[in-house]
């Protein structure tokens, strides 16, 4: 039982004391791995612990897996005052494994309070056969009974199909807590056949039952529920709109105009799934979404185009580098991602505005990629080799460049040049002209203090947004942004013992986020 040897010897009962009083919850544990006809005795220690709190024993009468201890946990299910007593002795019964458990837990279903009744019904769900079904059956249909929701519920949690014509009957009755119990249990059997009746119940009067009915759908995952839900998606109850956001984001293939959705916070859950699919189509409804007034919006919009990774959405990124005044650098990181070689006149455009590094480190990233440095130059000496017959294309290609012409060539490797018959050497060059080469060479290893201050200017924009769960936010971004995940790994524990501090990060959080970071190598 639970890994331990079974424990035969007669001393039994001592190594059961003397572990008690060294780890309780080990001494109970060692109390179920005891002999049959030490099992009983090894029950009454933990009956008989002295300064131990009442409802700690009775968490310990769960950890043994007894059925000795099922009189003991009965017994403070069906008399102990303390409704947070009752609830853990249900939810003990259910660990115990016996189905000696269910008549009583079965009772426990008409207990005054609802968190009895739930965890009565939870531990049905982990003890029931086909008789527990029928007896559950027969207290739901039982109308003189009260709280009958309590059975709906453990018919759910007991995970039998053939309980689905009680359920779809139950999702008609004239008690709302009846309703949604059923709505929930229907979700946990993952039967498609009933979402026809889950669609109704999106329009059932009370607020508690459309929001059971949306998890229940999220829950089945099917695409025949998008049009209910996404009607749905506009729902008078905030509790409402936010179980339907979670559905449509567990079914994914959501459809742009729920992003018409008057609520900011529904616009921009809605986004954030719609990056989830490859789907082109959702471009122009994200597009209009990272201009909403509400930057939280925007944010989700721009990281959802970004998420499609599709050359498509090209066109959508460069256009928010100069519409996008406060999220533009969001747009270059994903284009340093897989932007194609004709966007580097739009970068570069853009970088002479802004001078903003990640817009920098795109340009070099799409260089590095097609291992040339300026798309017009290029496009050039293709189509000069083209129209060169062969005797010329022996002859190596040379680029010129203007008097007072400048190229700058960036990238992490040291280029090689052959200047021999080149005209922008000192005996070749024109008199009075004057040339100028720059070229930049970008470091892998950033300076760490300036790494550290653009991570920091990334949380700061996060915390205005979500003031308790930039952290979280931010650690969703790592596997999005190439640049976050660079900076990360080239400065790795220096770069965490720089950032985390000042900032009040716990170190092992920022050791997450490296590990992340090094996860999406």
């Amino acid at each position: 039982m639970l890994g331990f040897p079974e424990i035969t010897e007669t001393p039994a009962l001592e190594v059961v004391r003397s572990a008690l009083e060294v780890d309780l919850i080990l001494g109970a544990r060692l109390a179920g791995a005891v002999k049959r006809e030490f099992q009983r005795e090894s029950i009454g220690l933990i009956e008989d612990l002295e300064g131990v709190h009442y409802q700690l024993k009775i968490e310990l009468m769960g950890e043994t897996r007894l059925e000795e201890a099922i009189a003991f946990l009965s017994a403070a299910l069906q008399h102990h005052e303390d409704i947070n007593v009752r609830g853990i002795a249900a939810s003990a019964l259910g660990k115990l494994g016996s189905v000696k458990a269910i008549p009583v837990l079965l009772q426990a279903l008409q207990d005054g309070n609802f968190i009895v009744r739930g965890s009565a019904a939870d531990a049905l769900g982990k003890l029931g056969d086909a008789n527990t079904m029928l007896a559950l059956i027969q207290v739901f249909q039982n109308e003189s009974l009260p709280f009958r929701e309590s059975a709906v519920k453990a018919l759910g949690n007991l995970g039998n199909v053939d309980a689905i014509p009680t359920l779809l009957h139950a999702l008609k009755d004239e008690d709302f807590n009846i309703r949604w119990n059923a709505s929930y249990a229907l979700g946990q059997l993952g039967n498609v056949e009933v979402i026809p009746n889950l669609l109704n119940a999106l329009n059932d009067e009370h607020c508690i039952v459309r929001m059971s009915a949306a998890d229940a759908l999220g829950k089945l995952g099917s695409a025949e529920a998008i049009p209910a839900l996404l009607h749905a998606s506009k729902d008078v109850s905030s509790y409402v709109r936010s179980s339907v956001v979670k559905a449509l984001k567990a079914i994914s293939p959501l459809s742009p105009p729920a992003l018409q959705d008057a609520s900011s916070f529904v616009k921009g859950e809605i986004a954030y799934a719609l990056g989830r699919l490859d789907n082109a189509n959702t471009i122009p409804a994200l597009l209009q979404a990272s201009k909403d007034e509400d930057f939280h919006v925007r944010w989700s919009a721009i990281n959802a185009l970004g998420s499609l990774c599709s050359v498509e959405t090209i066109p959508a990124l460069l256009q928010l580098l100069q519409e996008s005044p406060d999220l533009y650098w969001l747009a270059a990181g994903y284009l340093e991602i897989f932007g194609a070689p004709d966007t580097l006149k739009a970068l570069w455009q853009s970088y002479r505005t802004t001078t903003d590094g990640m817009t920098k480190w795109a340009i070099a990233s799409i260089q590095e990629r097609c291992q040339y440095y300026n798309y017009e130059l290029e496009e050039e000496r293709k189509a000069i080799a083209t129209q060169t017959d062969a005797e010329e294309r022996s002859v190596e290609q040379s680029i010129t460049i203007p008097s007072g012409g400048i190229i700058i060539i960036m990238t992490d490797k040291s280029p090689t040049f052959n200047q021999q018959n080149a005209t922008i050497g000192v005996n070749y060059a024109a008199e009075g002209s004057q040339q100028e080469f720059t070229q930049n060479v970008h470091a892998p290893a950033r300076n760490l203090a300036e790494a550290a201050a653009e991570i920091q200017q990334l949380l700061d924009q996060l915390a205005q947004t979500y003031p308790s769960t930039y952290l979280y936010e931010f650690e969703q971004q790592i596997p999005l942004n190439a640049r976050i995940r660079e900076m990360l790994i080239a400065g790795g524990i220096e770069l965490l013992k720089i950032l985390c501090p000042p900032a009040g990060i716990p170190i092992e959080m920022g050791k997450k986020w490296l590990e992340t970071a090094e996860r999406q190598k």
